[in-house]
């Protein structure tokens, strides 16, 4: 069932680290996989704690000139050091996200994992597209 291009499991995700992620890079939802009520978290890129800030760094344009020599004279490491202090984004940490919303969907009748089999549930790594699939009472 599975290939290089997919990853999958036999049972849902117990938390969020073990759902499967979706998204265009803008939008993004974590799939639980779950048979009686499916959790599905969202994202979206604006939203995070604080406002606006501008995280370009003005150390970046003058010290860009100091970079290109040391790279020409080939002194890559102290090039790299510059880069990582000078380049940066500032603050060098972001805010963190905010979810924007969670999206439960229950099932109709008995949908417990016990009373399920053929569990199974995947994320297309080329398609980007999550499934899951199971039967219940034959269906």
């Amino acid at each position: 069932m599975g290939s290089s291009t997919r990853i999958y499991y036999d049972k849902p995700a117990d938390n969020w680290n073990e759902a499967l992620p979706i998204g265009n890079g803008r939008l993004g939802a974590m799939v639980f996989g779950r048979t009686a009520k499916e959790i599905i978290q969202m994202n979206e890129d604006s939203i995070w704690l604080g406002g606006y800030r501008d995280r370009n760094n003005p150390e970046a344009f003058k010290n860009l000139p100091v970079v290109r020599k040391l790279l020409l004279e080939g002194n890559i490491s102290k090039a790299e050091r510059l880069l990582k202090r000078a380049f940066s984004g500032v603050p060098y940490s972001m805010q963190p996200y905010q979810p924007l919303g969670k999206l439960t969907l229950s099932y109709m009748g008995d949908c417990n994992m016990e009373s399920t089999t053929e569990y199974f549930r995947e994320l297309d790594l080329e398609s980007a597209v999550a499934t899951t699939s199971f039967t219940m009472d034959g269906t």
